[in-house]
């Protein structure tokens, strides 16, 4: 059972841990669990705790290039997520040696229940940062609320992508319209007896259009 005094003394060992996730940037990380707070579930009915990580982002330009940034915010987890992502990093990196983790109980509103799992999972998020292949991975800056640093240059470049392709579009469109007409002139001449057109061809029949409003206007609507 945990008391007062060693809930204290491991949020004081609370230390910053640089990650170099860029060739320009150095990023530090600083995280805390700092409090509990319960929400109601409306798919259980009952009140779910979730457990605040409290995040300070630095960044730090490696020459004299670029900012210096700080960010500060913070999210919400409730214990499951803490475990499966537990769970996961064992799996992916099984080179770590990992700390116990606070292990599953059937009184998970007891307040001594939730002041233990406040320090197992403070210690978990600090061994995280403590390791450089666990801080940089994919799945741990996704549950800190940063998105990795990879993923966000692809969106820039996707959206440049993006950008580019539609001021091709938007130049071209004449050409394709003035295209997408000529084809369909040289289709009302190669079957001009279709719904009422008249011909002069002896060997093609005129055919009446006997279509009702109702029909031209399904019709169009198929084409859409």
């Amino acid at each position: 059972m945990m008391n007062e005094s060693a809930y204290t003394n491991v949020s004081a060992q609370f230390e910053t841990r640089s990650l170099s996730v860029d060739a320009e940037y150095k990023t530090q990380f600083e995280a805390k669990i700092d409090r509990n707070k319960q929400h109601y579930d409306p798919d259980t009915g009952d009140n779910v705790t979730y457990y605040r990580i409290q995040i300070k982002r630095t960044r730090v330009p490696l020459g004299n290039m670029g900012s210096f940034s700080v960010s500060n915010y913070s999210n919400e987890h409730r214990y499951m997520h803490f475990l499966e992502l537990y769970q996961s990093l064992q799996k992916r990196h099984p080179q770590c040696v990992y700390p116990s983790f606070p292990p599953k109980r059937y009184d998970t509103e007891a307040p001594e229940t939730i002041k233990e799992r406040l320090i197992g999972l403070e210690g978990f998020i600090q061994f995280i940062l403590s390791n450089e292949s666990l801080a940089n991975d994919r799945e741990v800056l996704e549950f800190f609320g940063q998105q990795p640093l990879n993923r966000a240059k692809n969106l820039v470049k996707k959206t440049e992508r993006t950008w580019f392709d539609s001021m091709i579009d938007y130049l071209a469109y004449p050409f394709i319209a003035l295209e997408n007409n000529f084809n369909t002139e040289k289709i009302d001449k190669k079957y001009p007896a279709m719904f009422g057109a008249p011909t002069n061809n002896p060997n093609v029949r005129n055919i009446p259009d006997n279509r009702s409003t109702s029909d031209l206007t399904v019709l169009e609507g198929d084409n859409i």
